[in-house]
């Protein structure tokens, strides 16, 4: 076991998430947020370099080297910091209250019932990429999937007046959030040989776990910018200008993982064994 590589990573990345965090107060030039993102940064490096030295590595970060697979983790990882951060923010879109110039005011059971469509998009969405991919190849598979995330947010951030706008549009990304998130295991299992297809898959799992964490403190930050506080002085929220970064914030990464989906290979993957046979 390479107890070394088990140590090393949560320790940086939890360093690195303080960071972020107490970033929000004391400013990005902070001595104690710079420490903590030195700290954190080094512990990773330390841990990509145990994890090449050992034996019998955690993850096996030379999978990497693959550039068809280092471009589905990297899709991956946009998708965790950005997209997947969705309910965060259509959650407090719709219940904050109306006089903060952007809230609905709806309660959290009417909140979760307008986003239970998207939810139930992947029933779609799962099965469909697999279809597509069959036929049409990764690539146009998840470029389908990213025109779906591109449209819904695109609309969302200019039409969210009224809970049923939310919803349409929520779903609509939902559904290719749905699709992207299935074609990426399926890139990396049709490209490694067999053998390694579990770890393989380990992989972007993990990297799913580390950037869900970064994005949700850096949608917080986002949504920290600017306040709106109530005539009493008793609540702040985010006000529209925040909500608008937010929104540039979730197309901005539509946007990459549009640009990253078109470098990959035009037809399916096949792999590696059989093509060497």
């Amino acid at each position: 076991i390479n107890y070394m590589g088990g140590l090393l990573f949560a320790p940086g990345l939890g360093c690195l998430l303080a960071a972020i965090t107490f970033a929000r107060n004391a400013g990005w030039t902070d001595t104690g947020v710079l420490i903590l993102l030195g700290v954190g940064l080094s512990l990773l490096v330390a841990w990509i370099v145990s994890e090449l030295k050992a034996k019998v590595p955690l993850i096996d970060v030379r999978l990497l080297a693959n550039r068809n697979v280092a471009l589905a983790n990297l899709i991956f990882a946009i998708v965790a910091l950005t997209i997947m951060q969705k309910n965060h923010l259509t959650s407090l879109l719709l219940q904050q209250p109306q006089w903060t110039g952007i809230g609905l005011g709806v309660t959290a059971t009417f909140s979760g019932m307008v986003l239970l469509p998207a939810a139930m998009t992947s029933f779609i969405g799962g099965p469909g990429s697999g279809w597509l991919f069959s036929r049409i190849g990764g690539r146009l598979t998840m470029l389908a999937g990213c025109a779906l995330l591109l449209l819904g947010w695109g609309s969302l951030a200019f039409s969210h007046s009224a809970w049923f706008q939310v919803g349409v549009w929520v779903t609509i990304a939902g559904l290719g959030l749905s699709i992207v998130y299935s074609v990426v295991p399926m890139l990396i299992v049709s490209t490694v040989p067999m053998e390694r297809t579990s770890e393989a898959i380990g992989i972007p799992t993990v990297i799913r776990s580390t950037f869900m964490g970064l994005g949700a403190q850096a949608l917080g930050f986002i949504l920290d910018t600017s306040s709106a506080i109530s005539p009493t002085g008793d609540a702040r929220y985010p006000d529209i200008h925040a909500f608008n970064l937010a929104f540039i914030y979730m197309i901005s990464g539509c946007l990459l993982i549009f640009l990253i989906s078109a470098m990959l290979p035009g037809s399916s993957f096949k792999r590696a064994e059989t093509a060497a046979a």
